[in-house]
């Protein structure tokens, strides 16, 4: 059975306990500990995966001189989307506004969303001052821009430039290749994690029922991911390529990258799926697949910076029930430049880009901000589902733009 067959299964089953189990005082708690410990054991997986099959994907790309158009690719794709989508995402917020389902005591816990930030930020911050090494890997798991640079340099000298260092280049392949065994396991037996996420997923947005006192707002925050990823997306997608691929073919060929990055609503932990599914399903090769993808995981959050766009809106409309234009493309511009620096924020990158975008703004919620964690799982799970499809077809834009693309037979997908 294919992964999204097995993915999507999960997610029906995740439903079912929800609507079974859900209720009970004692099952959410012990679900999303469960779903913590997988979560943070898909974290901690992906760091060996950059500090072995990064450093070869560098070294390989080096060895074929494909480092430069690499580089402008990964720079023009990432452009391209994170401004494409928040504006998008500002668009429809225009043309359907409407108000984020505030409950009376939004704002009674204080800012709970500042304090979150500054304490992620310290923390982001610390690990850049390399304590030792075995800190800095460790930290990585939340925060992979310490290793990603370290391994780029390891991968910058690993280049078999001499015959001294060709022994040392091989080994290092034959690592990385130990590394994509490891990835497609966990992506095969990734149903376990979904159940869970899944399960986590619903009971937490069933039991605090929010989301459905604006029904103007669930109708829009389905909206946008589905008009993000079946044109918007895809549209971008034929632009950069020239319409080499279809873009709508490798989304179907990676539908499993978005249950899984849905319910775990975690860029990092979604990370050893998206490298599996990208080069046994859409044809990228390994080190393109391995080097794209973590340097996608740091800088390219679009689709979060489109959620929180939405949010920031909506929140904005709830509390003066006016819709001027300068401030929504105000807010959708300036969460731009923000979602570059929202990687250190896993799984809380909708808060971060909202949260700041407000602040540089002079807007004031009193708090209200902090509504947003009541259906945290639901908009970060939409914002990270989003971002995880700009990296796959991302991935696989690289591939075509650089002649490596693969074509894979149906039979051999997994």
């Amino acid at each position: 059975m294919k992964t999204w067959m097995t993915y999507f299964v999960a997610a029906l089953l995740g439903l079912s306990t929800c609507l079974l189990f859900g209720s009970n005082g004692t099952v959410p708690g012990v679900f999303e500990t469960i779903t913590s410990v997988l979560i943070s054991i898909g974290m901690y997986l992906f760091s060996p995966i950059i500090l072995f099959s990064f450093p070869a994907g560098i070294a390989s790309l080096g060895k074929d001189k494909l480092g430069g158009k690499f580089s402008d690719r990964v720079v023009t794709w990432t452009l391209l989307s994170s401004i494409a989508l928040p504006l998008v995402a500002a668009l429809l917020f225009f043309i359907f506004p409407s108000p984020f389902p505030v409950t009376s005591g939004a704002g009674s816990e204080g800012d709970i969303a500042g304090r979150y930030i500054e304490m992620a930020s310290n923390e982001a911050l610390s690990s850049l001052l390399v304590h030792n090494p075995t800190y800095t890997m460790l930290f990585s798991v939340k925060f992979i821009l310490p290793l990603v640079l370290v391994a780029w340099v390891f991968g910058l000298a690993l280049r078999p430039k001499s015959d001294i260092i060709r022994p040392a280049y091989a080994v290092m392949n034959s690592f990385s290749e130990v590394m994509m065994k490891i990835s497609k396991v966990m992506t095969l037996f990734g149903f376990v994690t979904v159940y869970f996420a899944s399960s986590n997923f619903f009971m937490t947005i069933f039991n605090d029922k929010s989301i459905f006192v604006s029904p103007a707002f669930l109708f829009l925050i389905v909206l946008v991911p589905l008009v993000m990823l079946l044109i918007v997306i895809p549209l971008l997608f034929l632009i950069v390529t020239g319409g080499k691929a279809n873009p709508w073919k490798c989304l179907s060929s990676s539908l499993s990258v978005l249950f899984h990055s849905l319910f775990t609503g975690n860029i990092i932990a979604s990370g050893q799926v998206m490298i599996s599914i990208e080069r046994h399903n859409l044809g990228v090769q390994k080190r393109i697949a391995t080097t794209a993808t973590p340097i996608f995981s740091i800088f390219m959050h679009g689709g979060s910076a489109a959620i929180a766009t939405i949010t920031t809106l909506s929140l904005i409309y709830a509390f003066t029930n006016t819709m001027d234009i300068s401030v929504v493309m105000a807010v959708a511009l300036i969460s731009i430049p923000i979602s570059f620096a929202s990687s250190p924020f896993v799984s809380f990158e909708t808060v971060m880009i909202g949260y700041a975008a407000t602040k540089l703004l002079n807007i004031e919620l009193y708090g209200a901000e902090s509504a947003i964690f009541a259906i945290l799982p639901l908009v970060n799970g939409i914002g990270t589902m989003i971002d995880a499809s700009l990296q796959t077809l991302g991935a696989k834009a690289l591939a075509v733009k650089l002649r490596t693309s693969l074509e894979v037979p149906r039979k051999d997908k997994i």
